[in-house]
């Protein structure tokens, strides 16, 4: 799937290579096809460890990601602007959004739009632990006393 430029190109700037889910690549004259799981899972055409089929050269594979796992990666935080305010998830919010947001979208008259950085001049309000449909009062209290302030 990448050509040998690219793949120099995406290790200079310490990009991991990942080949597109289902593709198909013939290695030492067998055929192996990836699946969507993680490294050191089983293939499914060959029954080995995916890990211990040769990769193509400058592929990324497990002992080629710094000691990093999956779960200790961290994602930039995603900002959303809405209103006054703008908005700090971890992750993209889901289309259908939560029924808070959609609640204080209707309130503001407009809708979230994602923005690629938090400007300097307005306070980010971190949303990351309400990101979920249900929430109790409590939650409900201490989210409005964040976003309040930026009313006035």
């Amino acid at each position: 799937m990448w050509t040998k430029q690219q793949r120099e190109c995406l290790a200079a700037l310490g990009i991991p290579v990942y080949e597109k889910m289902g593709s198909v690549s013939m290695s030492s004259g067998t055929l192996a096809i990836s699946a969507p799981e993680k490294l050191g899972s089983v293939s499914k055409s060959s029954g080995t460890l995916a890990s211990e089929i040769p990769s193509e050269e400058g592929a990324v594979t497990a002992p080629e990601l710094n000691g990093k796992d999956d779960e200790n990666v961290s994602l930039p935080p995603v900002f959303y602007r809405l209103g006054p305010w703008i908005l700090q998830f971890s992750s993209d919010i889901p289309a259908a959004s939560f029924d808070w947001l959609r609640d204080l979208s209707s309130f503001v008259g407009g809708r979230p739009v994602q923005v690629s950085h938090a400007p300097a001049d307005k306070g980010v309000i971190d949303c990351g632990e309400y990101a979920r449909d249900a929430l109790n009062s409590e939650q409900k209290q201490a989210l409005w006393a964040k976003l309040k302030p930026a009313l006035n």
